[in-house]
């Protein structure tokens, strides 16, 4: 199922560096495979956890720069993914092409296995808020915004 080459690198989204955690992304697929997979593992306390490190790597627009990116320790992706073990969770129907986006959850480990297909052009807002924060905020809203959407599938009047 999750086969080499096209395993991706598990990781925690952060940003400054690796200073705060990017909570959450909604994602918009603007090219490439919409049946690409993810996949999370119940991996996030990036300050204790050991399986994770900070790596430093060039950046691709200048070699001479260098970002930073919490990982899982290994030299390969196979060593990598070896020592974070199965995924807890995995989605293939995260985003569509123009249809809709997605809310993905970046604080915990994840990777994208791409097919190998197409490359994947994204359009991603990034959100640094609690996860469950935003999501009782999306609740609360949704009679709201939704308000014909949510009469036709309450069952309980």
């Amino acid at each position: 199922m999750y086969s080499l080459p096209w395993r991706g690198n598990p990781h925690i989204d952060t940003y400054n560096g690796v200073a705060k955690v990017t909570t959450y992304r909604l994602n918009l697929l603007l090219a490439g495979d919409d049946d690409t997979e993810m996949v999370w593992w119940n991996i996030h306390d990036r300050q204790n956890d050991p399986r994770l490190h900070i790596v430093k790597f060039p950046r691709p627009d200048d070699q001479t720069k260098f970002s930073v990116r919490c990982q899982v320790k290994g030299d390969t992706t196979e060593a990598r993914w070896e020592t974070a073990g199965a995924p807890d969770w995995s989605a293939k129907n995260l985003t569509k092409y123009n249809t809709y986006a997605s809310f993905v959850r970046t604080d915990h480990l994840h990777a994208l296995n791409w097919s190998g297909k197409n490359p994947r052009v994204i359009l991603s807002l990034r959100f640094s808020e609690p996860w469950d924060i935003n999501v009782e905020v999306l609740r609360g809203q949704s009679q709201e915004l939704f308000p014909r959407l949510l009469s036709l599938t309450d069952q309980s009047s």
